[in-house]
């Protein structure tokens, strides 16, 4: 009962309102290949692939648009330990900044702890196409 109950105190962190959800794995289509990275979803919206911890996966846990172009998203672990030490892919589902301009490419700065990944996305319209 006590496991239970640290578990699912775990999962009641606080998460922001653009975190729309997570997921271990990666998003169909997508090939994995053992980096962070992102992936246009549907309009609106975008997955930031993570690699770390499946059982302390790091979560977006802050976005900044330094530049119409430029969106940073900051990824922490949620928990503190204990971690398994394995590498598993965590997709987070987030909302796009209203202030980053989708029609133009884009570039995702994924700062995760020490480690850092910068991705190019093509142009999105408005419609999610």
């Amino acid at each position: 009962m006590v496991l239970l109950l640290v578990v699912g105190a775990c999962g009641a962190e606080s998460l922001p309102p653009w975190l729309l959800r997570y997921y271990r794995g990666v998003p169909h289509g997508v090939t994995y290949a053992f980096r962070d990275d992102a992936v246009w979803t549907t309009a609106g919206r975008m997955a930031v692939v993570t690699t770390g911890s499946s059982s302390c996966p790091g979560l977006p846990v802050r976005l900044d648009v330094p530049a119409s172009n430029l969106l940073t998203v900051t990824v922490s672990a949620l928990s503190s330990g204990p971690c398994t030490a394995d590498l598993a892919a965590t997709t987070s589902l987030i909302e796009v900044p209203k202030a980053l301009d989708v029609s133009h490419g884009v570039t995702v700065k994924i700062i995760d702890g020490s480690y850092g990944a910068t991705v190019s996305l093509p142009p999105r319209s408005s419609a999610g196409n």
